[in-house]
Order: C-alpha cells, then sequence, then structure tokens
C-alpha cells in the first residue's frame, strides 16, 4: 500500500509540469500538503479499529487509496488533487490500522512490528521506483494501474490474514 501511494507521489509531478496543466514547481510542491489529509484519516482509523475489525476499515482504507489513484486519470485538476487527498486519506488510514492489526495478531509484537515495518517501507522504495518503469512505458495511466493492483494486493492480504486462524501467526512463540 505505501508503494502505491508512493510511486503516485513520485510521478505525478511529471504529469502536473506538462500541458494541459503546466504548473510551476512550486505550486507542485505545495499540493504535497495534500498529505496533511493523512493526519485526520489515521487517527480516525485507529479510533475505528477500536470498536469494528481492523480487517473491515484496512479493507475500507484500501478502497479509499485506489479509488483516489483512480480519480487523478481524471483531466480536471481539481478532481486530480480530490484523488490525492482520497488516496492518502486511504494509505495513512490502512497504515494506522494495520500497524495496529499487527500487534493483536503476533506473540512476538516486536518482531511482527519490525516485520511489518520493513514490509512497508521495502514495498515504497521497490514500487515506488517500479512506477518509473510503468510511467516510460504506459503513461500515467500505467502508474494508476500500477497502484490499484498494489492496494488490490493488499486488499488480498488482509483478507487471507482476516480469514485465517490466529494461531498461524505466532511468531517465535516461546515454549
Amino acid at each position: 500500500m505505501m508503494g502505491a501511494f508512493v510511486a503516485v507521489y513520485n510521478f505525478i509531478p511529471y504529469v502536473l509540469k506538462d500541458a494541459p496543466y503546466n504548473l510551476s514547481q512550486s505550486v507542485i510542491g505545495f499540493l504535497f500538503a495534500v498529505q496533511l489529509c493523512g493526519t485526520f484519516s489515521s487517527s480516525l482509523a485507529a479510533k475505528l479499529s477500536a470498536q469494528h475489525s481492523s480487517s473491515k476499515i484496512i479493507s475500507i482504507c484500501l478502497t479509499f487509496l485506489a479509488g483516489g489513484a483512480l480519480l487523478t486519470v481524471h483531466h480536471l485538476l481539481v478532481i486530480k488533487i480530490f484523488g490525492l487527498a482520497l488516496l492518502t486519506a486511504g494509505l495513512f488510514g490502512a497504515h494506522a490500522a494495520a500497524s495496529g492489526w499487527c500487534g493483536q495478531l503476533a506473540a512476538d509484537k516486536a518482531a511482527a512490528g519490525s516485520l511489518y515495518m520493513f514490509s512497508y517501507y521495502s514495498g515504497a522504495s521497490v514500487l515506488g521506483s517500479l512506477g518509473g518503469l510503468f510511467y516510460r512505458s504506459l503513461g500515467w495511466t500505467g502508474v494508476v494501474a500500477m497502484a490499484v493492483l498494489a492496494a488490490a494486493a493488499a486488499l488480498a492480504a488482509v483478507h487471507f490474514i482476516a480469514a485465517a486462524p490466529k494461531a498461524k501467526y505466532a511468531v517465535c512463540k516461546e515454549q
């Protein structure tokens, strides 16, 4: 999920600096303020995860992430920006719920948390860079397609983990 986010933010400046938008670097940089949406969504997702299943909250947030990415394909700038806001809210909400859920599922919370964060940032590095190959060969729609597929893969993983017996994820369980 973080890889989808990073790929979109890495390559949308190329879309926005060219016609028909022709935005300056200053204006494009200012658009990154949209990431403040993550402040609110992460807090809300954490609260909702305490009331509802984490897998449900993560699934909703991943749907927002994918939907936001899809909205950035629209030609109207205001809709692209709204798409970035939705994608951002989805990522940070999913991350807050997933990191909390990870600790609930594992016997060794420290090891599980470390593995989660390693995977989170590895996904950002790999997919964030891979987005360039998609952008070069398929343009902006290629980056968006990759981001949506990444969100779908994360969604499939959430459903797999939620359906599996909890004891299956006992990492380094003490004897």
